[in-house]
């Protein structure tokens, strides 16, 4: 990756993100003027980890990531025409009617993007570093134009020693 920016609406979080050596937009994740750097990226990963009043310990439901998936979608791939890989961050709580959603949105926002992975990630470790069981943390759909509308399932499991 040769580059790596970050998005955060809270002045705080931008501010701590450049200090330690992270290019950060500090906007609204919606305004197309504001995210215009994005269509320079290669990849542009969104969702749950970015929400307004995510704490990482309350689950959120696909529909409460805010600002939504398909909100993101339609303003990224449409009013932007980003080219990239576009990956949405999904709650554990994602099911196939949620997925299926964001689905037909971007394909009727870009046609030529299609769902090529599903990926559950579980993990062991909490964001703090904590012991856990093992538990899927979240549901990542990469969206993409060049690897097709495959819908193929997989999984990672990062399991502590």
């Amino acid at each position: 990756v040769g580059r790596f920016l970050t998005v955060d609406i809270d002045p705080a979080v931008a501010v701590a993100n450049r200090a330690i050596g992270l290019e950060t937009l500090c906007a609204d994740a919606l305004d197309p003027v504001a995210m215009r750097p994005l269509t320079e990226c290669e990849v542009v990963f969104f969702g749950a980890p970015l929400s307004e009043d995510c704490d990482g310990h309350r689950l959120l439901s696909f529909d409460e990531v805010r600002p939504g998936f398909a909100d993101f979608a339609q303003m990224l791939l449409g009013e932007l025409s980003f080219a990239g890989l576009f990956v949405c961050i999904g709650p554990r709580t994602t099911d196939v009617g949620d997925i299926r959603k964001l689905h037909r949105v971007v394909h009727e926002t870009r046609p030529e993007y299609g769902l090529s992975l599903i990926h559950h990630s579980y993990s062991t470790l909490t964001g703090r570093g904590e012991r856990t069981e093992l538990r899927c943390k979240y549901i990542e759909l990469w969206f993409s134009a060049q690897l097709g509308d495959q819908w193929q399932v997989q999984e990672s499991r990062d399991e502590a020693d």
